[in-house]
């Protein structure tokens, strides 16, 4: 192997743990996008309606056996297979940026096992308590985040830091809304914190390399 295509080999190993999440998360964005399109129908607003309603159905609602019509959901095996490739993807991102910040060796690994452990628990979510394991894959999750900002700011990088203070809020938002049984607008505002995350992910993953 000449020189030349040795050092095209190590940059593109260079840069797999880099542009693999990413292109995880676009992926997750396609399935997900089709799984809604294969969804039977219904919702907590009307058991009757047809398709996946994007104003009245949760993102969980896609992962369950049956629709809320009480229909077999056909979504079901796309969807979950979305749930698997984002989970991935965010281990990958939680592996591998805390070592770009500037903070000290085992906080850097602390966020790491927060991050992936976050996204590991999330697996039970297929046969397990949907409460449960939201509620201890976020408080992880949120553990990372709020270090991860830290890191962030400590950096200078303000966008990034203000962007995922944004994000930090709607996710107390939707934790907020789903507890105090204010539950008509969530659908939509758990779709706005969806995508603002993975876009915060995948600038948090592309600036930090």
């Amino acid at each position: 192997m000449n020189l030349s295509k040795q050092q095209t080999l190590t940059q593109a190993t260079r840069k797999w743990p880099v542009y693999l999440p990413v292109a995880g998360i676009i992926l997750f964005s396609l399935l997900y996008i089709i799984a809604t399109l294969l969804y039977p129908g219904g919702s907590d607003i009307d058991r009757h309606a047809k398709g996946f309603n994007w104003l009245h159905n949760y993102w969980c609602e896609l992962m369950a056996s049956y629709s809320q019509s009480n229909q077999p959901n056909t979504a079901r095996p796309l969807a979950i297979s979305a749930m698997c490739v984002l989970a991935v993807s965010l281990a990958l991102i939680w592996f591998f940026v805390p070592s770009h910040l500037p903070l000290s060796r085992p906080l850097q690994k602390f966020i790491s096992l927060s991050g992936v452990l976050s996204m590991i628990i999330l697996f039970l979510l297929f046969s397990y308590d949907h409460d449960k394991v939201i509620n201890t894959a976020s408080a992880l999750g949120f553990t990372a985040i709020l270090l991860t900002l830290a890191g962030l700011y400590r950096k200078r990088m303000f966008l990034l830091f203000a962007l995922g203070v944004i994000g930090f809020l709607l996710g107390f938002l939707n934790t907020w809304l789903y507890y105090s049984g204010q539950r008509y607008y969530l659908p939509v505002v758990q779709k706005i914190t969806f995508i603002f995350f993975l876009a915060w992910f995948v600038l948090l993953r592309l600036r930090n390399k």
